[in-house]
């Protein structure tokens, strides 16, 4: 009864409250779009949405050296998605 009350109250406040001021993704603030390089530098494209509209950004990573820390669970993408873009730009 406890969770279907609170299915029905997250219902209820919805149809109420219509203008969310976040997006289905959870973000309303701009990212970084444009691509800052150096020497050293790694740069992994993103997606975002933005007032309902996909947009392209880029996570930079300008000094390696101060530390790069890739953080998340077991099968999570890590290496496939981080790790190997990062080798094959210092290559």
């Amino acid at each position: 009864m406890l969770s279907g009350g609170t299915l029905l109250s997250r219902i209820i406040k919805q149809k109420i409250n219509s203008k969310d001021i976040f997006n289905k993704e959870n973000e309303t603030f701009p990212q970084e779009e444009r691509l800052l390089q150096n020497d050293y530098s790694i740069n992994l494209p993103a997606q975002y949405y933005l007032k309902d509209k996909l947009r392209k950004s880029w996570i930079n990573i300008i000094n390696p050296f101060r530390g790069l820390l890739v953080a998340g669970t077991p099968g999570s993408g890590k290496s496939y998605f981080v790790i190997r873009h990062v080798i094959t730009q210092h290559i």
